[in-house]
């Protein structure tokens, strides 16, 4: 038993500890500054103001494109659920920072072995993905809700090749949280390329499949289903 979880043990501490100490300068006080994050403070401003004031949410804000409605920013997030799963990862110890990337890699980690990759080549894999160059630049720049986006891809898209390989519960629930922890960083740029990507996923895998029989092919339409 011991030796069947020594792996997902392994696995955890090193994505753990290694987020700590890439992004050790932000446990020691410094700030990494972050110009999308200053410029999305100064539009917040003013519906912050108004929010500690009045204890209300403004749905409207004079601070960007000479006005504009703000509900999707102001409401909603409180009472979400989902949250829970990112305060986990919080509550963890990690900064912001690092808990995002060690999330992508907990994400791509989990996908991988339940696809039936080795769970020490899944730690190389999920490395790989959480920490290439593109996410740290994104990070740097302060573009943390398109990267919270990015780091879950491996739940929605694993969790269609789970019902496709006959796993259709398990499929969907991946799926699902996948989908929840994607909409909750509400970046709708990246939501929109997501549904893009689906579109493609799924169109790439009927016109692969359409030439099998046409009882296979009934077979195989089940798992976008729960998807």
């Amino acid at each position: 038993m011991f030796k069947k979880l020594l792996p997902h043990i392994v696995a955890v501490v090193f994505f753990y500890l290694f987020s700590i100490l890439f992004f050790l300068p932000d446990f020691q006080g410094k700030q990494l500054i972050q110009t999308d994050i200053i410029s999305a403070r100064g539009m917040n401003a003013e519906t912050s103001q108004y929010r500690k004031e009045t204890g209300k949410i403004s749905y409207w804000t004079n601070g960007m494109f000479g006005g504009m409605p703000w509900q999707q920013l102001s409401a909603g997030k409180d009472k979400n659920a989902t949250k829970l799963i990112r305060k986990m990862v919080d509550w963890s110890g990690q900064s912001r920072l690092s808990g995002t990337l060690f999330l992508g890699c907990l994400c791509s980690y989990f996908i991988l072995v339940l696809l039936g990759v080795s769970p020490w080549l899944s730690i190389i894999g999920a490395f790989a993905f959480a920490y290439n160059t593109n996410y740290v630049i994104l990070l740097e720049a302060g573009h943390l809700w398109k990267v919270d986006v990015v780091v879950v891809l491996p739940l929605i898209f694993g969790g269609s090749l789970l019902a496709f390989k006959g796993k259709p519960l398990l499929g969907a629930l991946t799926f699902g949280v996948g989908c929840s922890l994607a909409i909750y960083s509400n970046h709708i740029q990246m939501l929109y390329y997501l549904s893009v990507l689906m579109v493609v996923f799924y169109a790439l895998y009927i016109i692969l499949k359409i030439t099998l029989e046409k009882e296979q092919f009934k077979t195989f339409l089940k798992p976008i289903g729960f998807s």
